[in-house]
């Protein structure tokens, strides 16, 4: 056998470093500036994929409804059954005369959220959010099917319906839940059968303009509106200059919009100045926090908000070309203390993947039949 010659003395510190860069390139992820070298290692998430029940479009059945809910680890389900117009007018009207707290005592209306649209992948259009507000609360995702609208699966706060976490109401009897009824008057973020998406996220207050013509609504009401009967981006839109919307108090609103479509159109609404704005996308993404966007250019906007930045650096770098494991290691990577849920939508394959409190590893999957 011939014999292997020894190598070099000089080479032997510059192969031991080029071992060292080689390693340090297989562990990367996202820093706080969005810089992404290397996707993370999906083979560790656990996707558990859960269904709702099969539904036929049905005059309304409350009692049927509140047998339809289950719990799978953490995460609440529930399958509405028929109309709830009535009930929608009837939660509005209550918040109007008697304040948000006469629904929900205690409410904190503030949604210190993230959103993000990434259309690079035209088979995978999505949109994803982090909802930031209070960890000790349970998570909702229901099924809605209005026999005069578009079925959609929106994500609620369980307080909102008087449960937190820790709290079991699979553990009551059936005639104990009713509050969970109200769910559908509280969506947060939802998508409908046509690929329609929709997210809010607190941003500034602003006095609203009120016209005697319009239907003054509860901010997670217009959600619902949008769920039910949007087609397409331009037509949420329309439906969102059809009302006055609140939240604070009736005379004021605090939230703005990201609104999307698997067509690879995005648009953000934002009251100011006494009306609606509307940004259109212009861009393969398009990014909502908590700061004011009307008006302010994207040096601000990047500025203004680590979040912001981070996902508008990762963006960049993939001309907003993303899976749905990218855009989790996003959300992880903006998460903070209080994220109480993430959710991403794929809009054109009706998918919508779901982490609860900020464990990564182990997503829910569920999907619009």
């Amino acid at each position: 056998m011939k014999k292997l010659k020894q190598l070099p003395g000089y080479l032997i510190p510059c192969i031991f470093i080029l071992a060292l860069l080689l390693l340090s390139t297989l562990n990367c992820s996202i820093d706080n500036d969005g810089n992404n070298d290397n996707n993370q290692d999906t083979a560790a998430l656990n996707v558990h994929s859960i269904e709702f029940e099969n539904i036929e479009r049905t005059e309304s059945d409350p009692i049927r409804t509140l047998k339809s809910l289950k719990r799978e680890g953490e995460l609440y389900m529930i399958t509405y059954y028929g109309d709830y117009n009535s009930l929608l007018d009837e939660l509005n009207e209550k918040i109007i005369t008697e304040g948000i707290d006469s629904v929900v005592p205690g409410n904190n209306a503030r949604f210190e959220c993230s959103i993000f649209t990434a259309f690079g992948d035209p088979d995978h259009p999505i949109l994803g959010r982090n909802f930031d507000n209070n960890i000790e609360r349970g998570v909702l995702v229901g099924l809605y099917s209005p026999p005069d609208g578009y079925q959609s699966i929106s994500l609620s706060r369980m307080s909102d319906m008087g449960f937190d976490r820790g709290d079991d109401p699979t553990l009551l009897p059936v005639e104990d839940r009713q509050l969970l009824l109200n769910s559908v008057f509280f969506p947060t973020d939802g998508m409908n059968e046509r690929g329609v998406s929709i997210a809010l996220a607190t941003g500034e207050n602003a006095a609203i303009n009120r016209e005697k013509n319009k239907k003054l609504i509860f901010i997670t009401y217009l959600l619902r509106v949008v769920l039910d009967h949007a087609g397409n981006v331009e037509e949420a839109v329309e439906i969102v200059k059809n009302y006055d919307v609140f939240d604070v108090n009736t005379s004021t609103i605090s939230n703005h919009l990201l609104i999307s479509g698997p067509d690879g159109n995005s648009v953000i609404a934002e009251y100011y100045n006494g009306e609606w704005k509307f940004m259109p996308n212009d861009r393969p993404w398009q990014i909502v926090t908590n700061t004011l966007l009307f008006n302010v250019s994207e040096e601000s906007r990047r500025n203004e908000c680590w979040r912001y930045r981070t996902v508008d650096n990762y963006m960049e770098q993939v001309d907003g070309w993303i899976s749905w494991e990218d855009g989790m290691e996003i959300l992880e990577s903006i998460s903070v203390e209080d994220t109480q849920w993430s959710s991403l939508y794929d809009m054109n394959n009706k998918e919508i993947y779901i982490s609860l409190y900020r464990d990564f590893d182990d997503i829910f999957l569920v999907k619009i039949r």
